[in-house]
């Protein structure tokens, strides 16, 4: 897992990539099965209910938080938690919550 900066050009048919920088790299979750299985359960909630190119800051901001606490070394199960809670009330699937720190 990684967070990369890509910049795109439109091409007649389709948008190209032209450049890509690694912005943040979270290189310790792949040495921790249960940390890595938690990133892919985010990656996987944001990929099924967020619409292919849809701009969610709170949605970004939220990621970057959970990754960053999975390589800080915080429970997979608890930053899984935080976030699913978290995700679902921005998608509108829940009331207001009391956010606790990941």
């Amino acid at each position: 897992f990684s967070l990369s900066q890509l910049s795109f050009i439109q091409g007649r048919n389709k948008k190209v990539l032209v450049e890509a920088v690694c912005t943040e790299q979270y290189s310790s979750l792949p040495q921790d099965f249960a940390r890595l299985q938690a990133a892919f359960q985010i990656s996987y909630l944001i990929d099924q209910h967020v619409p292919e190119e849809e701009k969610s800051e709170e949605v970004w901001d939220l990621l970057c938080a959970s990754l960053a606490a999975l390589e800080a070394g915080s429970p997979p199960e608890k930053v899984h938690h935080s976030f699913s809670l978290r995700f679902m009330a921005l998608a509108g699937y829940g009331g207001k919550l009391s956010y606790e720190t990941l």
